[in-house]
């Protein structure tokens, strides 16, 4: 496939294809071994109970749309660019994903409460204070260059899906999966009964560093990721967390669309 395709495309075969084939396939096959180790005998000590098996995962509402980010960024990336064009395609997947669960989201029917506004107001403020002092000019520039090869029509148009992925979609995903479904985790292999509001140091620490893992800037990251526990915490309620982080990207994109910082949302 690699030839193939390099035979076509050199940039896409070994800065696209064959980066992401890797990962994909990684991906498949330890996919294919957790289904394989849930429903083979030859795989369990235990009697494998198929109705058990086929029953619904209450952890899959915390984490199919964090998945679905990360499997059609994972896709998109086989033709690489430096500019994403297909970010709108992430937005309307896990609109999608989210639409499919709406009826299981009761963690959101809350208030939304002006501390976490405040706290999404801090997050900011450290997010920009432990960026790098050397601006990334080449990422800036591959960035406006790439927005200003489409029409102005397509720019906008894929801008606005840009705030709209960065102030609802991702925040309602990462918060899912990691205060959502990883921090009660820790607490309780049975999270589904861990209380929002229940800490302990342990899911804590590991929730916040592994979120702050997924961030380039990861030191920002895990402070992000404790302060966004932190609004959780509070009043045990998950929707107070994502509100602090759509409030920082709700102010990380006014920042970015004022200065043109655009290595910020990579």
């Amino acid at each position: 496939a690699l030839i193939l395709i390099g035979g076509w495309s050199e940039r896409i075969a070994v800065r696209g294809f064959h980066t992401v084939a890797g990962w994909l396939m990684c991906t498949v096959a330890t996919c294919a071994m957790v289904v394989a180790s849930r429903r083979m005998p030859a795989f369990s000590r235990v009697e494998i109970n198929s109705h058990e098996a086929a029953e619904a995962n209450p952890a899959a509402m915390y984490l199919v749309p964090m998945l679905a980010i990360l499997l059609v960024a994972m896709l998109s990336s086989i033709a690489a660019t430096s500019f994403d064009y297909a970010y709108p395609l992430r937005v309307i997947v896990v609109v999608s994903v989210l639409w499919f669960y709406r009826d299981k989201l009761s963690e959101f029917s809350r208030s939304i409460s002006a501390f976490s506004v405040m706290l999404g107001g801090v997050v900011f403020i450290e997010w920009i204070v432990l960026q790098p002092s050397a601006p990334a000019v080449s990422e800036n520039q591959a960035f406006a260059t790439g927005l200003s090869a489409m029409p102005p029509a397509l720019a906008a148009t894929w801008l606005l899906f840009r705030i709209a992925g960065a102030i609802v979609t991702v925040p309602i995903a990462e918060e899912l999966a990691f205060r959502g479904y990883l921090l009660r985790k820790l607490v309780s292999a049975d999270f589904e009964r861990v209380d929002f509001a229940r800490f302990t140091w342990l899911s804590f620490a590991v929730s916040s560093v592994l979120f702050g893992m997924m961030h380039r800037e990861w030191l920002a990251g895990v402070i992000a990721g404790m302060l966004f526990a932190y609004a959780m915490y509070r009043r045990g309620a998950l929707l107070d967390a994502v509100v602090a982080h759509s409030t920082a990207n709700v102010l990380l994109a006014a920042y970015v669309l004022t200065t043109h910082r655009w290595s910020l949302w990579n």
